[in-house]
């Protein structure tokens, strides 16, 4: 298991508001744009993502590892949660973490002999726990009162928050599209097979 469990769900304290979200699934879009609504001269290339929540943490914003979320988020607060489809998500992370090496942050592992999605997943098969950014989605899903769709999420904080409120504003995208053939398409919905049903079940 990933030594360091990643803090999935965002609360925000001032808007009784809670959203939970695995690695790939506009984590870092999240964090900027609450940080840019309490500090708006922030750019995304001068603050970082610690600095991210440090400035959100000022005006009540909080981070709770999956399993903290239950026992730490006030009940009285909306819990959303977000879900990707399954191969698009593992896509964004074949663009962002290999292909165009982003941010290098699957070093712990030896990643220098993928070369193709194919081998990427065999990699995801062999070491499933190996690294949060290939974790299974539903593990951040839980006690969530709403489930929405990745693709769908923008719509979503335009209605909750309205005109005048935060504005969600999207970081770290790659470009292109990924070349995955049906077969391996279909490893990746398997693997995520709770995951996939999640997705389907909240179209």
């Amino acid at each position: 298991m990933a030594k360091k469990p990643f803090p999935g769900w965002f609360v925000v304290v001032p808007w009784e508001l809670a959203i939970g979200a695995a690695p790939k699934v506009a984590t870092r879009s999240i964090l900027f744009s609450i940080a840019k609504h309490f500090q708006p001269d922030a750019t995304y290339e001068s603050v970082s993502p610690s600095e991210w929540f440090t400035i959100g943490k000022t005006h009540g914003f909080h981070r709770y590892r999956p399993h903290e979320a239950h026992k730490r988020i006030p009940r009285k607060f909306h819990r959303v949660a977000i879900v990707r489809d399954p191969v698009e998500r593992f896509a964004s992370l074949w663009r962002c973490q290999i292909r165009d090496k982003i941010t290098g942050i699957l070093g712990d592992l030896n990643f220098s002999v993928i070369r193709t999605p194919e081998d990427l997943i065999q990699a995801v098969h062999n070491h499933p726990l190996g690294n949060v950014h290939w974790s299974h989605q539903h593990l951040f899903l839980k006690n969530a009162h709403e489930i929405v769709r990745f693709e769908d999420f923008p719509a979503w904080w335009v209605n909750h928050f309205g005109e005048e409120g935060p504005v969600l504003q999207h970081v770290n995208t790659t470009q292109g599209q990924t070349d995955i053939v049906e077969a391996t398409a279909s490893r990746v919905r398997n693997h995520y097979e709770q995951d996939q049903r999640i997705y389907d079940e909240n179209g």
